[in-house]
């Protein structure tokens, strides 16, 4: 199963309200934070350069579902949050007032970037419930370090 692809609403339904009992209440979790990074995300293909809006709208389906049981308007204190690592994302746009934070992952993104990428962001999310995030590994240069390990 892949952002709610071929499944029933009942389904659908049972899946969110499971990851909410055994994960979140069974590990007693504050809430789900949902990654939606990698190289070819889910809503464009970045070799032909066109969104897959059928991915999209089960994306929608699925985040719907779980802001049931997450996010401010849920009223069970548990919180939905969302990460990227890139531009705005398409299904952004239609749910970004589901989630309780925006998390954009700036690594290795140069300055003009990270303002240009915000400002897409904050168009829909207000400043106090962005969060930037960077990696410490990083050097002046933006290459990884590399660090001699040794025993504990």
């Amino acid at each position: 199963m892949k952002f709610g692809i071929e499944m029933t609403d009942k389904q659908l339904d049972e899946w969110c309200y499971t990851i909410y009992r055994k994960v979140v209440i069974g590990w007693q979790l504050d809430g789900i934070d949902l990654d939606f990074e990698s190289t070819n995300q889910f809503d464009y293909d970045m070799n032909t350069q066109n969104y897959n809006f059928q991915s999209i709208a089960n994306s929608r389906r699925l985040i719907h579902g779980l802001s049931r049981y997450f996010d401010r308007s849920s009223h069970s204190g548990k919180t939905m949050s969302i990460v990227t690592g890139r531009p705005l994302l398409e299904i952004y746009k239609y749910t970004y007032y589901l989630f309780d934070y925006t998390i954009l992952m700036c690594y290795n993104w140069k300055l003009k970037h990270l303002k240009h990428n915000y400002a897409q962001y904050s168009r829909y999310t207000p400043s106090h419930r962005s969060i930037l995030d960077f990696s410490l590994e990083y050097d002046f240069s933006r290459h990884y370090y590399t660090y001699e390990h040794t025993p504990r």
